[in-house]
C-alpha cells in the first residue's frame, strides 16, 4: 500500500511480527509520538511548560492540544512549502475542530495569544531538530488530522483517554 505521507517517511511498512499494514502504521505513529514527546518535553522553553492541567480543566486542556496541533501544521507548512496546501487542507478538514468544544475558536485562530506563544516555541523547535524528526512530527500530525474519526494527541498536555468523548454527540 503506498503511503500518503507527504514527507517521504514510510509509516506503513509491515513489521516482521505479523502486524497488518494498518496495525503497523498505528504502532509506528504511537511510538513516534512517544519518542517525540520525550524530545519535545525536554526542549520546550519554560513558557510552554505552563500548559493547563487536564485533571482540573479538560476544556482548556483540549483547546491547548488543538492549538498545539494547528500550530505544528502551520509551522510545518513553512518548512515544507510544497506540502503547504495539503497540510492546510488537512487542518481545515480536521474533524476535531468541528466538535462543540468551548474555546475552540481561540485554538483555531492563528492570531490568538495561545497560538502566537506556541508558534514561537514550536517554530524554533522544528528548526532545531534533525530533518527526519521534523518529518515524523509533521507527518504524524498530518495523518492524525486525516483520520475520519476525531483523534487528538499532543505533546504539551497529558490528555486523558477518550478526552474527546464528552464533545461527541
Amino acid at each position: 500500500m503506498p503511503s500518503n505521507n507527504p514527507f517521504n517517511a514510510d509509516a506503513r511498512k509491515s513489521s516482521a511480527r505479523g502486524l497488518t499494514g494498518r496495525q503497523a502504521a498505528i504502532m509506528t505513529t504511537l511510538l513516534r509520538f512517544v519518542a517525540v514527546f520525550v524530545a519535545f518535553a525536554g526542549s520546550m522553553p519554560a513558557s510552554h511548560a505552563q500548559s493547563p492541567d487536564c485533571s482540573k480543566d479538560l476544556d482548556a486542556c483540549v483547546v491547548h492540544a488543538v492549538a498545539e496541533n494547528a500550530t505544528f501544521i502551520v509551522e510545518c507548512a513553512k518548512l515544507y512549502p510544497k506540502s503547504k496546501d495539503m497540510l492546510e487542507s488537512a487542518l481545515a478538514g480536521w474533524s476535531v475542530i468541528k466538535l462543540p468544544i468551548p474555546g475552540i475558536a481561540e485554538a483555531t485562530n492563528a492570531d490568538s495569544s495561545v497560538r502566537r506563544s506556541l508558534s514561537d516555541s514550536i517554530g524554533s523547535y522544528l528548526r532545531r531538530i534533525p530533518g527526519h524528526e521534523r518529518e515524523i512530527e509533521c507527518a504524524g500530525r498530518f495523518e492524525m488530522m486525516k483520520e475520519a474519526e476525531p483523534k487528538l494527541m499532543a505533546d504539551s498536555v497529558r490528555l486523558p483517554p477518550n478526552a474527546l468523548r464528552r464533545y461527541l454527540k
